[in-house]
């Protein structure tokens, strides 16, 4: 694969020695910043504040990324100063509530999406047997009818050859 770089006015220099941009090769990695000394420290007070211990992990309401944007930091550096300096992230009981609820609300909202498919395909096939069935009621009425307007035809016949 060929990249274009484009020219730069000033030069580039790396590691103190000036480069040519066109001899940079295409994999290049940026690596994501690594946290300061401060931020480690920010992060060490603040999981001191919000981590009870190894066994219970945080404590209600906190977790990495909560930490982290509480911080205004990575979740991957809160990350890695709780597992070097802490432990493991535990588990919240408020967390864990909210899961196990999300869960059994997804669970039993498949279940009511099922059962309504299964109601639907039902009243399809109940509007189907009754368009039949009253198809039926209709061709059934009108044969009565024709046969009652031709039993009333012949008790008129039968009436005027009686003279009644």
């Amino acid at each position: 694969m060929v990249k274009t770089v484009h020219k730069r006015a000033a030069p580039v220099v790396a590691f103190g020695v000036p480069v040519d941009p066109a001899t940079i090769a295409d994999s290049v990695v940026i690596m994501p910043p690594a946290a300061s000394l401060e931020d480690k420290q920010l992060i060490n007070m603040k999981l001191m504040e919000v981590y009870d211990n190894p066994d219970v992990g945080y404590r209600p309401g906190w977790s990495d990324s909560i930490v982290a944007r509480d911080l205004g930091v990575r979740t991957e550096w809160v990350a890695d100063v709780r597992s070097l300096m802490f432990g493991p992230p535990g588990s919240s009981p408020q967390l864990d509530a909210f899961f196990e609820a999300a869960a059994e609300a997804e669970k039993r909202f498949a279940d009511l999406r099922t059962e309504q498919a299964a109601a639907c395909r039902t009243v399809d096939s109940m509007r189907s047997d009754l368009e039949k069935l009253g198809a039926e009621i209709r061709t059934n009425f009108a044969e009565l009818r024709d046969f009652v307007a031709n039993v009333q035809k012949q008790g008129e016949a039968i009436k005027t050859g009686l003279g009644r």
